[in-house]
């Protein structure tokens, strides 16, 4: 009996974490290239996942390139919440001609948000020709 009761223990902690990473990805058409942290990453349909249980890990993967970065993104810093359909969505920062992705919000439970990095920070800083503009790309499919 003791057995059976293990048995049953380890089969619902598999269960939910597989329902835990299944509400931790997202999947996005970025149409331009942007900067996270100091890299720059390519435009292209991208995979944003939770590298972590607490949630403070984010992985940027490009689906074309195969290029990805990993970064610091807490959930605790997440502040968007979407619209009234309440669909997903990923945020970025325009300064002029540079894109800064700044955040990625789920219905499904994927809130992170990554700090400004120094080159946002140096672009926030330039005074007028530096106005910031936000930047919503709807997220194409949840996994």
């Amino acid at each position: 009996m003791e057995k059976l009761k293990t048995f049953f223990l380890i089969l619902g902690a598999t269960a939910g974490a597989t329902a835990l990473s299944a509400q931790t990805k997202a999947v996005a058409d970025i149409p331009f290239d942007f900067t996270v942290s100091k890299v720059t990453m390519p435009a292209g349909e991208y995979v944003l996942q939770s590298e972590s249980p607490a949630g403070d890990m984010l992985r940027l993967i490009n689906k074309d390139t195969g290029k990805s970065i990993s970064v610091l993104a807490p959930r605790t810093n997440a502040t968007y919440r979407g619209g009234s359909t309440g669909a997903g969505a990923v945020i970025f920062h325009r300064y002029g001609d540079q894109r800064f992705f700044s955040e990625v919000w789920t219905p499904g439970g994927l809130h992170q948000r990554v700090l400004p990095g120094k080159l946002e920070k140096e672009r926030n800083t330039r005074g007028q020709e530096a106005k910031m503009a936000t930047i919503r790309i709807p997220v194409n499919g949840l996994k």
